[in-house]
């Protein structure tokens, strides 16, 4: 055989072993269609606490108290529950369809070390039910281009070393406030049908014939300021949760 042919087949064969030592080992696990978090699917209507860490500590912490989430971490703040509801239901989807490497030289290539390690960039997931901890995740990173069959996201169990990709997403804060609502209210403005301050002084704002916002006994009088009333109506259910206090002065109606 030819010198340079000979050369030539023994650098390709060096390329592909290369490439085959330096990509994460795939699990040799039977790959099943099976719940990934199965406790957490039997009892998903007992979850009352969630929270995610990272290698600075607590990002967001959210417990039920009395039926409504609040955030533990933040001030008691009411938290959109549409945003826990899409993470339990994220992990609730969760298989076992697509196992990943078992070695931890991986783990932070993959983005699923655990919080602790040095320069960490993974985040975990810790869900409750009635009170104790049902599941720990470790979430990794997320692949946002490529085939449909490559999108997804790497995740670990805590204290377990298979890592599994998923087929979907999984949607965490950015920063502690991001899934917060930060007003009192969470209605929109046309839901409004009438505003009342109580007391000696009060007055009431409510809907005209013509949907706008008049002042009670006085529905023909000229503002002087052309929208002053509706203005009023949409600072009051935008008012921010600090000042909560405000709103016992006050009685809101909506319409049906």
């Amino acid at each position: 055989m030819p010198r340079a042919i000979l050369t030539l087949l023994v650098l390709i064969t060096a390329v592909f072993v290369l490439i085959f030592f330096t990509q994460p080992e795939k699990s040799s696990i039977n790959t099943v269609e099976q719940p990934l978090f199965p406790d957490l699917v039997e009892r998903v209507q007992q979850i009352d606490r969630i929270d995610i860490l990272n290698s600075e500590g607590i990002l967001f912490q959210g417990e039920q108290v009395d039926g409504q989430w609040q955030a533990a971490h933040w001030h008691d703040y009411p938290i959109y529950k549409k945003k826990l509801s899409a993470l339990v239901q994220q992990l609730v989807e969760a298989t076992q369809s697509n196992p990943r490497t078992r070695q931890s030289n991986y783990y932070e290539q993959l983005g699923v070390e655990d919080i602790q390690a040095s320069n960490a960039m993974s985040t975990q997931v810790d869900v409750y039910a009635e009170g104790a901890l049902l599941e720990s995740v470790i979430v990794g990173n997320s692949l946002s281009s490529g085939s449909e069959q490559e999108l997804g996201t790497y995740v670990r169990r805590v204290g377990d070393s298979q890592v599994w990709k998923l087929n979907h997403a999984i949607e965490l804060p950015v920063h502690s406030q991001e899934w917060l609502r930060p007003t009192v209210f969470s209605i929109a403005l046309d839901e409004v049908h009438s505003l009342t301050l109580k007391g000696k002084q009060g007055w009431v704002i409510q809907r005209g014939a013509k949907g706008e916002f008049v002042l009670d006994k006085f529905d023909s009088a000229q503002l002087v300021y052309q929208g002053v009333l509706e203005a009023s109506v949409n600072d009051f259910i935008s008012l921010p949760f600090e000042r909560i206090h405000l709103a016992k002065h006050f009685s809101l109606n909506l319409d049906d």
